[in-house]
C-alpha cells in the first residue's frame, strides 16, 4: 500500500480510506479485517452515514450482516427484498447472542441500521424495526456531500 492520497483516477486511495478509518476509531486490524472481506467502501458508507450518532455497528458486525444479506435471497431472484433482509438480520442478531454467549443480540436501532443500508432506496417509513432510526439513516445516505474547504480560507 502506498502512502498517496488519491488514485490516478482521482479517487480516495486505500491509504486516504484507511487513515479515515482509522481516525473515527477502527483499528488496523479492524480495517484488515474489512479489507480481506472486501467491505471497506460498504463501512465507510455506514461511517458517514452514521454523522456523529454512534449506531453501534463494530466492523465485524458489518461484515456479519454484509455476509448475511449476500445469502438472503432466498426465493433467488437475484436481489434481496425488504422481508428477506428482515428475516436475515433478526438471524444475525440471533446468531451474535449465541456467539457472545452474554445474551446481547443486536438492539432494534442497529438492526434498522442495517436494513437501511441495504438498500439506499428503501424509504425509511418501511422500516420494520425503527422508522426513526431509519429516516437518519436515509437522510444521511441521501444528503449532499458537503464542498471541501479550502486552507486559505
Amino acid at each position: 500500500m502506498g502512502t498517496e492520497m488519491t488514485t490516478d483516477s482521482g479517487n480516495p486511495s486505500q491509504y486516504a480510506k484507511m487513515l479515515t478509518m482509522l481516525d473515527k476509531g477502527v483499528t488496523l486490524d479492524q480495517f484488515l479485517d474489512l479489507k480481506e472481506a472486501e467491505q471497506i467502501d460498504g463501512y465507510l458508507r455506514y461511517l458517514n452515514a452514521e454523522g456523529g450518532r454512534n449506531y453501534g455497528i463494530s466492523p465485524e458486525t458489518f461484515i456479519e450482516y454484509r455476509t448475511a444479506i449476500k445469502g438472503a435471497d432466498t426465493d433467488e431472484s437475484g436481489s434481496v427484498s425488504k422481508t428477506e433482509a428482515a428475516e436475515a438480520i433478526r438471524e444475525m442478531g440471533k446468531g451474535l447472542a449465541t456467539l457472545t454467549g452474554s445474551g446481547a443480540a443486536l438492539t432494534n436501532r442497529q438492526k434498522a441500521v442495517l436494513w437501511q443500508l441495504t438498500n439506499k432506496s428503501w424509504k425509511p417509513y418501511g422500516n420494520p424495526f425503527d422508522t426513526a432510526v431509519g429516516q437518519q439513516v436515509y437522510d444521511a445516505l441521501h444528503a449532499e456531500p458537503e464542498p471541501e474547504r479550502s486552507l486559505l480560507g
